[in-house]
């Protein structure tokens, strides 16, 4: 049995299940203003004089690719930190298939080995609360909280910010000092994951049931190893206990920089975050193995649950869904707002040179430049080249032309 997972998470096959643009473009247009807005005149600075101190002239970003299984890749800088845990669940050990049926991950991106500068995405994990359903309450008599079934805790679902909060503590056990500085609901991001999943509710509506989201993020301050922090963290939880029982974290994120530096490394944490792709050849695989892995998991539960089947048939079909809601993912790009979310998160739109495809990056620097694989420079020097620059690994660098 697992007892040392994360109270919260993101898990890598559904990343959870798109390619992580949606869901930034949101959180940025109504949360990162807030977490730019470091206030340093205790150092006697502006925000302006403490920016031009810190911000580097010159950022280059690399391809890095998940290494055990090539599962995904993104874009950091050369000289950052990262550490990728992908990772699978035994079943066995875990007794249970219910976190068993699709890798999960834990994704840290770091400026230094301190993580001054960081962003984490940490694993997904579905809980179990029979609260909600009648029919349940035999199970919820048998499987008290703390406890496990079929792979999963029993935990009570709380309200996104309560998630918020204990992520933050399990993340940040040895932070003093903190301050909450804003709490915001996200009904915007909350409903962008209600529509893709309109067909699933569909189905679902055929036998009573019904899949809901709450987002929300949480912007704090704390300190930790001296240094004053502001993070921002954000999550979507997914609500199906009404008719199965079962609740998860469908995305959780956190970034964090100094107090006095958050604004200058906001355009960098977001770069990265953008980057992220999954592997199509990797998803495919992983897809037809999760198939396998569920077909397997109702048999041996069809075993041993006789008197659940109807628990356990309900799995099978969100199973099924899960991957349709996937596929659903992957292809969209929620646009909301665009004129007025690129000027409120400091942003433009380019049209790179090598796809003719238009991309969204940071406005924070006047020259931006870019390889066929998706390589970037960000630059405020008028005189620098890349391909002059014996120091990156290529000289495959165009430069990238706002949009008009």
């Amino acid at each position: 049995m697992n007892t040392n997972q994360h109270p919260c998470g993101f898990d890598c096959l559904t990343a959870r299940r798109q390619t992580f643009k949606l869901n930034f473009t949101l959180v940025q247009f109504v949360l990162l203003a807030g977490f730019s807005e470091a206030r340093v005149e205790a150092a006697g600075q502006t925000n302006a004089a403490a920016a031009a101190n810190i911000a580097p002239q010159t950022i280059a970003f690399r391809r890095v690719k998940e290494p055990k299984e090539g599962a995904f890749s993104f874009l950091a800088p050369p000289d950052w930190k990262t550490e990728i845990n992908l990772f699978r669940i035994d079943p066995m050990r875990a007794g249970g298939w219910g976190n068993s049926y699709v890798a999960k991950c834990d994704l840290t991106v770091k400026k230094d080995d301190a993580g001054t500068v960081m962003l984490r995405a940490v694993p997904t994990y579905n809980y179990v609360d029979f609260s909600a359903n009648p029919r349940l309450g035999t199970l919820g008599a048998m499987f008290r909280p703390g406890s496990y079934y079929q792979g999963m805790q029993v935990k009570p679902m709380p309200t996104v910010q309560g998630f918020l909060d204990e992520m933050l503590r399990f993340v940040h056990p040895r932070a003093q000092e903190a301050k909450v500085t804003e709490r915001m609901a996200l009904p915007e991001l909350a409903a962008v994951f209600a529509k893709l999943n309109q067909s699933a509710n569909a189905e679902l509506a055929a036998v009573g049931g019904q899949i809901t989201f709450t987002a929300g993020v949480v912007v704090v301050e704390y300190t930790e190893g001296g240094v004053r922090y502001k993070e921002a963290a954000w999550a979507v939880l997914s609500d199906n206990r009404a008719l199965a029982g079962l609740w998860a974290n469908d995305q959780s994120m956190l970034m964090r920089a100094p107090l006095a530096e958050a604004k200058v490394w906001q355009p960098i944490l977001e770069t990265v975050m953008r980057s992220i792709r999954l592997d199509v050849s990797w998803l495919s695989k992983e897809l037809r193995a999760s198939e396998q892995r569920a077909q397997m998991s109702l048999e041996q539960q069809h075993q041993q649950q006789q008197r659940d089947q109807k628990v356990l048939e309900t799995q099978r079909e969100l199973q099924r869904m899960d991957h349709e809601i996937w596929s659903s993912r992957a292809k969209s790009n929620e646009r909301i707002q665009h004129d007025n979310y690129l000027t409120l998160t400091s942003q433009q739109d380019y049209v790179n040179p090598h796809t003719h495809e238009v991309e969204t990056d940071t406005s924070d620097y006047r020259y931006r430049w870019a390889t066929a694989g998706g390589e970037k420079i960000f630059s405020n020097d008028a005189n620098y080249d890349p391909r002059k620059d014996d120091r990156i690994w290529t000289k495959d660098w165009e430069l990238t032309p706002a949009k008009k």
